[in-house]
């Protein structure tokens, strides 16, 4: 078959593989190439997104994920999926698991003989398969043999598809079942890694993957290292998504974004990306510490506080959204300051989780272009900041997690984290005084640890910088 009549399923369970898979480049390419795709989708009959992407050679399917969550109802299922998060090469430095693991150990049922016979067996699979890449990966084997559905067995007869990009290697969701039913069907299986602490944290893999696309050499390390990905089968293709913050043709001036806004020209922009507010309810109040600090004239330059919620905050759960109490807790908060202002992602769907328009990737280059500082929890949003030479500052007041104690700040220790703040000299904030000091000193000197912030864009997102999309989707398509 040649190359321009191959048919490709890319699969999009939640808005940031949509995002990264529809919404750069990778999709241009691939459309443009001739092949016939399918993209598999919870939303496939919304209206928006039909308009927005289906075409003469691209094709919109449902993914059937109440049928996912039935069959995955199944003791052993549930089992080996629970072991696998929890699972990774045993000689790499599992700090990020390990902290996932112990919470799940301490909040799991226990009491009964019958549940501490059932936890220590569980403790024991997770001990032995870190030992052993070839258990890991007979286990991988077992489970796709005598787990893989047959759900959507009449798209993949239907369509016949020769190749399969999903943005995991099994751990999100129903991916896994997703990536067996394709392999099952003859299609190679592609992967993207959608974000940078993917590699190092997630736990093993939950499907065969022929081949995975990776951000850095540093994150194809991690793949070989931690998840015994062999290195032929790893492509660095760069950050597909990041290609928005480069293409200055469509950034905003700086006078629209203040319109936009109703910023005020004459104070400094503080810029804020708080963490998830999954498992973490402190956002509310770093906001208000900050406000105040603007208030009590704290700052050496009159500020404002720019505040981008998550747009996890905008989930919807049977009907309703998951995180309402903290999104009506920050828009008390923007009555009560004066200088606060609140940057609301559009989200489309209430069936594909966080899918938002390209434009949010254009506002979010604004911001970063025009910010003054850039306060996070450790996120993604530091490589951003780094392209735009943007001070960051970490505001580490709290614990990442809600069942940890809230001065618990192991998650430092995580090895992708650790590798930011060794290279970058990125500034971490344990309570409001040390957060006013470093803005302040940003403030006087902006190109203070600008060394570091380069150093960490050359190490993180260099990488074919600013064309990421156009090189992967061309690395699929020659596959």
């Amino acid at each position: 078959m040649s190359k321009q009549k191959q048919t490709l399923f890319i699969a999009v369970e939640q808005g940031f593989a949509s995002r990264y898979l529809l919404r750069t480049d990778i999709f241009k390419v691939l459309k443009n190439s001739g092949a016939r795709i399918v993209i598999l989708t919870p939303n496939a009959d919304e209206e928006y997104f039909v308009k927005e992407f289906k075409d003469d050679n691209v094709f919109i399917e449902p993914i059937n994920l109440k049928a996912y969550k039935e069959y995955s109802r199944g003791k052993v299922q549930t089992f080996l999926h629970q072991v696998r998060w929890f699972v990774m090469n045993g000689n790499m430095d599992l700090h990020t698991v390990n902290m996932r693991y112990n919470i799940h150990k301490n909040i799991r049922k226990k009491g009964t003989l019958k549940r501490k016979i059932y936890n220590s067996f569980f403790d024991l699979c997770v001990f032995i398969l870190r030992k052993s890449k070839m258990l890991r990966q007979l286990e991988i084997k077992l489970e796709s043999r005598f787990f893989t559905p047959t759900i959507h067995a009449h798209l993949f007869k239907k369509y016949q598809p020769d190749k399969f990009l999903i943005t995991s290697i099994g751990y999100f969701g129903f991916d896994h079942y997703l990536m067996r039913e394709a392999k099952a069907h003859g299609a190679k299986i592609i992967s993207v890694i959608l974000s940078w602490d993917n590699t190092s944290s997630k736990g093993m893999p939950g499907a065969i993957v022929d081949h995975v696309i990776a951000w850095s050499e540093t994150m194809k390390e991690e793949l070989i290292g931690y998840l015994d990905v062999r290195p032929d089968k790893i492509f660095v293709g760069g950050i597909a998504y990041f290609d928005y913050h480069y293409r200055k043709e469509n950034f905003w001036a700086k006078d629209k974004l203040y319109s936009y806004f109703e910023l005020n020209p004459d104070r400094k922009i503080i810029f804020f990306a708080p963490k998830s507010p999954n498992k973490y309810p402190w956002n509310p109040d770093i906001v208000e510490s900050i406000a105040k600090a603007i208030g009590e004239d704290r700052f050496v330059y009159p500020c404002q506080l720019l505040v981008r919620l998550h747009p996890l905050n905008f989930r919807v759960k049977d009907g309703n959204f998951r995180f309402k109490e903290d999104t009506y807790r920050h828009m008390a908060l923007k009555e009560k300051y004066k200088h606060l202002y609140y940057d609301i992602p559009e989200i489309l769907s209430k069936r594909l989780p966080m899918d938002m328009p390209s434009n949010e990737m254009f506002k979010i280059s604004a911001i970063l272009s025009n910010a003054d500082i850039m306060l996070s929890y450790f996120s993604t949003m530091m490589l951003e900041a780094s392209i735009f030479n943007l001070p960051i500052i970490n505001v580490a007041f709290y614990a990442h997690n809600m069942y940890l104690d809230k001065k618990d700040l192991q998650v430092i220790q995580s090895p992708h984290i650790r590798r930011i703040l060794e290279t970058s000299n990125i500034l971490t904030a344990y309570n409001i005084d040390e957060l006013v000091d470093g803005v302040n000193a940003y403030l006087k000197n902006r190109e203070l640890d600008a060394a570091g912030r380069k150093a960490l864009w050359m190490k993180e997102c260099s990488y074919n910088a600013g064309y990421a999309g156009g090189e992967i989707g061309e690395f699929i398509f020659q596959l």
